[in-house]
């Protein structure tokens, strides 16, 4: 669902802090009903992250600028369980910088991965090859540490994860010395020192980690996708990959042990990559179970969603697909308290209307509901869902269908039935 630097180039170190500030509700009033709220500046904001936090509130993280002259900077919003905002925070340097996932970590702070050109080697330089990013913030948004990763080559983190150790994994992409991008993999301890990191794939023509999670025994599963090489026929699609590491960062195969290379090197999964001229787009890992939960959105004639569950050894033990009310796509996954998915991402109707939506899966993968979303005026994607006692939250990115409105972001609620509930 994210559609991150597929022109931009980063770079990354830390300097910059600011304090914490409340920022105003957008009060634009919402055509379609009073359940929906919004949020957002005047200059514009694309939400890729939302989720609860402990004390029953959320948070939003993506990426906005805080001005017309402003290159792009990361940004955390927390509110309480109302919507109601606590504090918003811009994270970043002068340089263009963004935050492609934020988190929740267990000591009720955030962690935030995504690429930086202020800091780091780009930013020494001024070459502006962008490093990748994380911050590490405190519960009121103030920032722990914050550091820039990578070597003199473009690098960027797509999601990043906390380990057993209250440490972090993070994954994404930096180029070799063939211009080629590989799949980076970044260990650091909880202070954000780097503890390993590791290039998967190196020497085919691209390849990217997109997704990450820590299983429970503290194994770390690393979902991308892999172009194979620069011939035409390869070009159109890319490959899965499933990486399966220790917390050391060597690859497992749970068949023989500990393997020197990538375990598997890229799976078709039985016929699931699409035919030439098509995309598997490898979107997000979740542990469940015994084994991982896998959605991908694919480009065959019509957009779909693929959503499958493997076992530890990358075998398939289902797979499902899904369309929406014409196309559809994922940005994030969560298990409630049933055991039951529920996958926030977009669908879109006949006449191109985006509409937020939310798919709720048993755990065999079928289908108990699904809702959508329309926000007139604006085209709208669920980046994330949280469920309450009775309820389902979900966070939506906002993009007007008019010229010269910036993005925006909103929230809402819907009942167990996939039904809006009106804000008090």
């Amino acid at each position: 669902m994210r559609v991150i630097w597929g022109v931009i180039i980063l770079s990354g170190l830390f300097v910059f802090s600011s304090g914490c500030k409340k920022t105003s509700e957008n009060t634009i009033s919402n055509p379609t009903t009073s359940a929906i709220r919004f949020y957002g500046n005047e200059y514009g904001n694309l939400l890729y992250s939302f989720g609860q936090t402990p004390d029953g509130g959320y948070y939003f993280g993506g990426s906005t600028n805080s001005s017309a002259a402003d290159a792009g900077q990361g940004f955390i919003q927390k509110t309480d369980k109302n919507g109601n905002v606590l504090w918003y925070q811009n994270y970043g340097g002068p340089l263009q910088d963004l935050f492609a996932a934020v988190h929740s970590t267990t000591d009720g702070g955030f962690i935030a991965a995504g690429g930086t050109n202020s800091f780091g080697f780009g930013a020494s330089r001024q070459d502006f090859y962008g490093d990748g990013y994380l911050v590490k913030t405190g519960p009121n948004g103030n920032i722990v540490w914050q550091n820039p990763y990578g070597d003199i080559y473009p690098d960027l983190f797509y999601d990043v994860a906390e380990t057993p150790d209250h440490g972090y994994v993070a994954v994404g992409r930096t180029y070799s010395i063939n211009n080629y991008t590989t799949i980076y993999v970044v260990k650091t301890d909880q202070n954000g020192k780097k503890l390993w990191s590791k290039e998967f794939f190196q020497g085919f023509f691209y390849s990217a980690g997109t997704s990450v999670c820590v299983a429970p025994n503290g194994d770390i599963a690393v979902l991308g996708a892999v172009v194979k090489s620069a011939f035409a026929v390869d070009q159109g699609t890319n490959y899965p990959v499933f990486i399966l590491l220790n917390a050391a960062g060597r690859p497992i195969n749970h068949t023989t042990g500990v393997n020197p290379i990538p375990y598997p090197e890229y799976k078709t999964w039985g016929g699931l990559v699409p035919i030439y001229n098509n995309t598997f787009r490898s979107e997000k890992i979740i542990s469940y179970g015994k084994g991982f939960i896998i959605a991908a959105n694919i480009d065959t004639p019509f957009n779909l969603l693929k959503v499958f569950n493997i076992d530890t050894m990358g075998n398939m033990l289902w797979n499902k697909q899904f369309t929406g009310l014409s196309t559809a796509s994922c940005n994030d996954i969560i298990v409630d308290n049933k055991s039951n998915l529920l996958i926030s991402g977009v669908t879109v109707d006949t006449k191109f209307k985006n509409y937020a939506w939310l798919l709720n899966l048993d755990p065999n993968g079928n289908k108990l509901w699904e809702t959508d979303i329309p926000v007139q005026g604006y085209n709208a994607y669920a980046a994330g869902v949280a469920q309450t006692a009775n309820n389902y939250s979900i966070g939506a990115s906002l993009s007007s269908t008019h010229l010269n409105i910036p993005n925006i972001f909103g929230f809402f609620t819907v009942n167990q039935n996939g039904n809006l509930v009106e804000n008090k």
